[in-house]
């Protein structure tokens, strides 16, 4: 039900039945009209008796397919109304005719001659606003699998965000996904050309993103200055646009005195790069990768047993002891673990600096398996929500500690 006061905008019905609100000049404060509809209603209050009741403003915040018009509703500008018309129609099956289209105004019909549907916005000079005019909301149409607004470009919109988790999506996916979320069955060339628009928006978005990775300065300094001694690297596939590798870095100790100490799986360029970036760091090698490929050459059960025997002996004395035995039974095994330097993967050579004596790289396989979600998006996403992740792994283990008591540390 409408009902207008005397003065400001007056609703009515025009000979056809539809709605319109038509302005009559008058001052702003002396505006009075009230609105209400089984969707939105409020209630008049103190401030609604002396400067009259507010017409509705349009919600952002709708899903797919809920958002609604009434007459007399404000919108901020016409390509947000003609954003909601798109939507609305494309929701309903049903094909748009633009009657009127322009800065100013725009009224919009349904294509099908006989459909009684019609809504007109223009600018209200006393609202400073765009508002429904004239709204006429029922369709006498049939709905369709399809309508003429769901072009190259709105599709572009619709798949982009998907796209940006799922970047190698191809026109076949992102087919199923218009028919899945909007009932929408477009044509594969229009679909095509809509992945490879959104397919951009994503790179230049991404490289944007590579512009502001300066920012991560004060990281980097806090990384050089109090990183702790032992670091464990690895590095696993990107899987964003422009793919790549990230190289994680784990870190355990608690002297930094003593230069550090790089533990990995032997993973091809990384030993000469921390040559040529590090030359006096210490560097060790993951003894379960060097334990995979020896079993690969070495089928015998008692020989795989050896290389962790001689990785696990605290003494020089031990472990040259043990590798006589091994020598002893298979010369050949014998050689291929005399290539590596025992300082890289034999306890009783290790540094003292670090004070642990770990043998594989384990920490940092478990930090790659955490962040495998956060691999596919682009570049500050991903770093930001490591980095979150981060810290609320650091307060968890804040708070059992904290609640603790005993004088040795839980293993967490």
């Amino acid at each position: 039900m409408y009902v207008a006061n005397s003065g400001g905008n007056r609703p009515g019905v025009d000979n056809v039945g539809r709605y319109y609100v038509s302005e009559v000049p008058t001052e702003p404060e002396k505006i009075m009209f009230e609105y209400e509809s089984k969707e939105l209603h409020t209630s008049m209050g103190s401030e609604d008796e002396s400067e009259g009741h507010k017409f509705p403003e349009f919600d952002d915040d709708y899903a797919h397919g809920q958002g609604r018009f009434e007459l007399g509703m404000r919108f901020a500008t016409v390509e947000r109304f003609k954003d909601v018309v798109k939507d609305t129609f494309i929701a309903e099956g049903r094909e748009v005719k633009w009657i009127k289209n322009d800065t100013e105004r725009v009224r919009v019909g349904c294509k099908d001659e006989e459909c009684n549907f019609l809504v007109h916005l223009s600018y209200n000079k006393i609202l400073q606003c765009y508002q429904i005019k004239t709204y006429q909301p029922e369709h006498s149409c049939a709905r369709d699998l399809g309508s003429n607004v769901a072009d190259q470009h709105w599709i572009s919109r619709k798949i982009v965000k998907r796209m940006a988790t799922q970047p190698h999506m191809t026109t076949r996916e992102a087919t199923e996904f218009l028919r899945e979320e909007f009932s929408l069955a477009p044509h594969p060339k229009m679909v095509y050309r809509a992945v490879v628009e959104a397919r951009d928006k994503i790179m230049e978005n991404e490289k944007e993103q590579y512009k502001r990775t300066r920012d991560y300065y004060a990281c980097k300094r806090g990384f050089k200055e109090w990183c702790r001694p032992l670091l464990h690297l690895d590095g696993c596939f990107l899987k964003t646009y422009y793919m790549g590798w990230l190289l994680a870095a784990a870190d355990i100790g608690d002297d930094a005195n003593h230069g550090w100490n790089f533990i990995s799986d032997q993973q091809k360029g990384l030993l000469p790069a921390l040559k040529e970036v590090m030359p006096k760091a210490r560097h060790r090698n993951c003894v379960m990768h060097m334990w995979k490929n020896f079993v690969n050459r070495f089928k015998d059960l008692y020989i795989r047993e050896v290389v962790w025997e001689c990785a696990r002996c605290t003494t020089v004395v031990e472990f040259k002891d043990c590798m006589e035995r091994l020598k002893a039974v298979n010369h050949g095994t014998w050689e291929y673990l005399s290539k590596f330097e025992p300082e890289t993967w034999v306890k009783a050579y290790f540094s003292h600096g670090p004070k642990v004596d770990n043998l594989t790289n384990n920490m940092c396989e478990v930090f790659n398996a955490k962040i495998v979600n956060y691999r596919c998006k682009p570049i500050l996403t991903m770093c930001e929500e490591i980095r979150c992740y981060l810290m609320r792994m650091m307060v968890n283990h804040k708070r059992v500690l904290e609640n603790h008591t005993g004088k040795l540390a839980p293993v967490q």
